[in-house]
């Protein structure tokens, strides 16, 4: 049985450094929860990563400038647009979702 997905349009903006970058290694991209932990306190930040997930079935899939883009919509709040952006040079890239 698959999982209920919560249905409503998720908005990304790509920066076009990004889409450079997200298109030179494969044009997949992932945006899922990426925690934050300390000693009294933990959060739960929006992140982003090259590639698919690893379990598929609970994310929606974008197709945007050439580039596919799974989102974890139980993290993703309806009312916002998301940025994404690179950061870093060299081989020390990051990719940042604000």
């Amino acid at each position: 049985m698959k999982p209920f997905i919560p249905v409503f349009e998720i908005k990304v903006n790509v920066s076009e450094r990004a889409k450079q970058y997200i298109k030179e290694n494969g044009a997949v991209l992932t945006i899922e929860e990426a925690p934050q932990t300390g000693c009294c306190t933990n959060y739960v930040f929006v992140g982003g990563h090259l590639g698919k997930p690893g379990d598929e079935g609970f994310f929606r899939v974008l197709e945007q400038d050439g580039i596919k883009i799974y989102c974890d919509p139980f993290i993703l709040k309806k009312d916002k647009t998301y940025e994404v952006d690179l950061e870093g040079i060299f081989n020390w890239k990051t990719i940042k979702v604000y």
